[in-house]
């Protein structure tokens, strides 16, 4: 149980089959998916002596394929009496075969006929329980390294973006920040008011992404946020040209007010430029929607809009429904969005 291969495991097996249940001729095969067989991981020396390097044996040539498919131990008392036998002029009579759960399986031998009862197999069944229950522990704890390893690559990468977020992204809306804000102490515009409104959301936005970076996708401040107002300040965050909102939901949600204006915006800004001339938002029995009057999203194009990096136009960035999937699949995973009805004129 303490080996740490497969490898280790098969010769461990091998020797205790030796020294413990009087198996001098024994050797271990686990099944390789590659080489639809089972392949040799040990034997003992005395097996080696007697038939050289074991075969890899396979559904065409050998009894050990045959019970390792069953699933069920196997004593011979004449391996020469059996069609299946992988060699017709091997030395060994008998055989005691036992399956290794879906890993393998042990073969022990004698050339000697009759060497092998119920109780060897008995036997046999406590060892090789014991060596699917290490080659298991064993597969377990490589799948386990293998995901922290990729989690370590995961954080290495994460680590590089959020810096690339941090310096090539925030030092220039920094400088155009304190640019704009000269500008409007000049010449007070309703048209540069627009621009700051849009560069405090970036900030915004570059910082949540930083948060959720740096914290993971659970990490979310749940407040009651009335879908009226948010949806109403959303809008005006968004280019709508002469497209009009129409919020037919006095409703509450429970969610984090931050990822929910993302969700939002990204929704308005994908209708506003492919949709109709009216955008809605209403309630469901179980939540609520986003609509608008346009023509749709054509049948052949509904499994991609939502892929990352998919865009109809020349100037959309493809990020926008991918942003809003995600946002929704976290909150629906870790329950962060809660719905709830508030009826209108009631607190």
């Amino acid at each position: 149980m303490a080996a740490k291969t497969h490898n280790k495991v098969c010769e461990i097996g091998t020797k205790a089959a030796r020294d413990i249940l009087g198996l001098q001729l024994n050797g271990i095969h686990l099944y390789d998916e590659n080489k639809s067989g089972l392949v040799p991981m040990a034997t003992t020396d005395g097996l080696t002596d007697l038939i050289g390097e074991p075969p890899v044996l396979t559904g065409d040539n050998s009894i050990a394929w045959r019970v390792y498919n069953k699933g069920d131990a196997l004593a011979l008392d004449n391996v020469h009496t059996d069609p299946d036998r992988y060699n017709p002029d091997t030395l060994i009579r008998s055989e005691i075969y036992l399956p290794i759960g879906d890993y393998g399986i042990l073969i022990g031998g004698s050339t000697e006929s009759e060497q092998f009862d119920d109780q060897d197999i008995v036997l046999g069944e406590i060892l090789a329980g014991n060596i699917n229950t290490a080659l298991e522990q064993v597969s377990q704890t490589q799948q386990l390294q293998a995901r922290e390893r990729e989690l370590t690559r995961q954080n290495e990468r994460l680590e590089e973006f959020t810096s690339v977020v941090s310096h090539d992204i925030q030092n220039p809306l920094t400088v155009a920040a304190g640019n704009l804000q000269l500008a409007i102490e000049n010449n007070d515009s309703e048209y540069l008011n627009k621009v700051k409104r849009a560069h405090d959301r970036m900030e915004a936005l570059v910082d949540n992404l930083l948060t959720l970076a740096q914290e993971g996708a659970n990490t979310a401040d749940i407040t009651p946020v009335s879908l009226t107002e948010l949806s109403e300040g959303c809008w005006q965050n968004v280019e709508t040209s002469t497209a009009t909102l129409n919020v037919t939901t006095n409703s509450i949600v429970f969610a984090d007010k931050n990822r929910l204006k993302q969700l939002f915006e990204n929704l308005f800004a994908n209708a506003v430029e492919h949709g109709g001339e009216t955008v809605t938002v209403g309630a469901l029995e179980d939540g609520f929607y986003v609509s608008d009057d346009g023509p749709g999203i054509p049948v052949d194009e509904r499994d991609q809009v939502f892929k990352f990096g998919h865009s109809t136009s020349d100037s959309g960035t493809g990020f926008g429904l991918n942003i809003v999937k995600e946002i929704g699949r976290v909150a629906k995973r870790s329950r962060l969005c809660r719905w709830y009805s508030q009826l209108r004129g009631h607190s």
